[in-house]
């Protein structure tokens, strides 16, 4: 059902919902003039159906500075390793060898 009236001359006063079920029932009190609803209905009510302020918009925090660069030390090198001797590697003959029978 739409009254087609502005929400500062509705007052509700009761929601309910029983357990179990799809279907609420609510008490709302439509008052022609809003200044005659601050009067009549309990202050309880009034507060209760203020409309809800905006809430302002978080400050966006500011980015934290970038720490200036320092120049980086630099990595010691690798000390290199001693050379040890290689071993000769023993010569492939290509004579062939004897068959034993």
């Amino acid at each position: 059902m739409a009254f087609r009236v502005d929400l500062d001359q509705v007052y509700v006063r009761e929601i309910e919902t029983l357990s179990g079920s799809r279907v609420t029932v609510g008490e709302a009190h439509i008052y022609d003039d809003p200044e005659l609803a601050l009067k009549v209905e309990p202050k309880h009510i009034v507060e209760r159906n203020q409309k809800a302020a905006p809430e302002p918009e978080p400050e966006p925090k500011p980015e934290p500075e970038p720490e200036p660069e320092t120049p980086a030390e630099p990595e010691p090198e690798p000390e290199p390793e001693p050379e040890t001797p290689a071993e000769p590697e023993p010569e492939a003959s290509t004579e062939e060898e004897p068959k034993e029978e």
